[in-house]
């Protein structure tokens, strides 16, 4: 493998996404790729998602995906609040009332 060509793939890449207007940060969605699972969304950022994808292990998201990763996150920690509170005694539950 030619390093110095990798690294200058890399480099390219990081400057289309840029180019493109992706910001500090973008989300890929990951390919089936040798132990892998393909279709996992995941917010990285834009130099760590160039390698990726010069790679071969993800691509850029749909705004579909994207709205379905958010959606999904916000279910996990609206369930995670749940199991919180469920999880400590009425007893130990605190209120705070300001004066």
């Amino acid at each position: 493998m030619d390093l110095v060509a990798y690294r200058q793939d890399v480099r390219n890449e990081e400057s289309r996404l840029r180019a493109a207007g992706c910001g500090e940060f973008v989300y890929t969605t990951s390919l089936k790729h040798l132990s892998s699972t393909a279709g996992k969304v995941c917010e990285v950022s834009t130099a760590l998602a160039a390698k990726a994808i010069v790679d071969g292990v993800a691509r850029l998201s749909t705004d579909e995906e994207i709205t379905a990763f958010h959606v999904a996150s916000e279910a996990r920690r609206h369930q995670m609040e749940e199991a919180e509170t469920r999880r400590i005694p009425s007893s130990f539950r605190v209120n705070l009332r300001s004066k």
